[in-house]
């Protein structure tokens, strides 16, 4: 990692300081939103996975090892919602895994309807679907469509190294 891509060891949430682990150094994740969901959201840490993690590992889905599976009825992929190819168990890589290359992930956040950021509760298709740079702001999904949640139960955001 190049020296200009570390990042301060401290974020500011809100009213208070926080000090980020040794590994959370992504500029992607920290520019998206993701330590900053991480300190604020009712879901648990194991919601939020980094790439180091799954370093290693040829398949995506061994996230469940890590923290939450991924639901991969309803996956964003650098905010953009992606339709997951059906799993048959005659390839090594469906579903999720047939979609994104571990070694280019760098994060991944998995919410069940319960534990949604209220910055996180609106989603829709297409280009934008989460605007992490525009009106919406740092990470927010930008239009109301909560039935997306609401026949899957959950969410997955993964970030990729891009």
């Amino acid at each position: 990692m190049w020296a200009a891509h570390m990042l301060a060891l401290v974020i500011s949430v809100g009213n208070r300081t926080v000090r980020l682990g040794p590994n959370d150094t992504s500029s992607i994740l920290m520019k998206n939103g993701f330590y900053e969901r991480r300190e604020t959201s009712a879901a648990p840490r194991s919601a939020f996975i980094t790439g180091d993690k799954l370093r290693g590992s040829s398949v995506a889905s061994n996230a469940r090892f890590f923290g939450r599976p991924i639901c991969e009825g309803n996956v964003f992929i650098d905010g953009i919602k992606v339709a997951t190819p059906r799993r048959t168990g005659r390839f090594l890589k469906e579903g999720v895994d047939a979609l994104v290359n571990t070694e280019d992930i760098v994060g991944i956040e998995t919410y069940t309807t319960a534990d949604m950021p209220s910055s996180t509760t609106h989603t829709m298709d297409g280009a934008l679907a989460l605007d992490a740079g525009g009106a919406g702001g740092a990470g927010n999904l930008t239009t109301n469509a909560f039935g997306t949640l609401a026949g899957n139960g959950c969410v997955t955001m993964i970030w990729l190294n891009r």
